[in-house]
């Protein structure tokens, strides 16, 4: 699946991404899935969409912009690992008392 983002085109792919890490709202178009920045990673490098399918993917899932290196791509790839390590893939809600 591809996405876009203005004229940045977003190969997506069953990679999930951290709820937590997930930051601000993209635009997108009517019919397409929501669109997320992830935190800490360039938007002309990587996004999170959400697919929400029931094929184990995470509800948010990797989307990296067509034409990165290899290097760029194993460098976003690793950083989104990390924090699906970290903080799994959905967000934790918040403990009573600590809002």
């Amino acid at each position: 699946m591809t996405v876009h983002v203005g004229n940045v085109a977003f190969d997506v792919s069953c990679e999930p991404v951290a709820e937590a890490l997930t930051d601000i709202e993209l635009p997108h178009h009517a019919g397409e899935p929501k669109i997320k920045a992830i935190a800490g990673i360039a938007r002309v490098q990587g996004v999170a969409v959400d697919l929400n399918e029931p094929n184990g993917c995470g509800l948010w899932s990797l989307g990296l912009a067509e034409g990165l290196s290899a290097s760029t791509a194993a460098a976003v790839r690793a950083e989104v690992h990390r924090g699906v390590e970290r903080f799994g893939v959905t967000a934790t809600p918040v403990p009573r008392g600590r809002a």
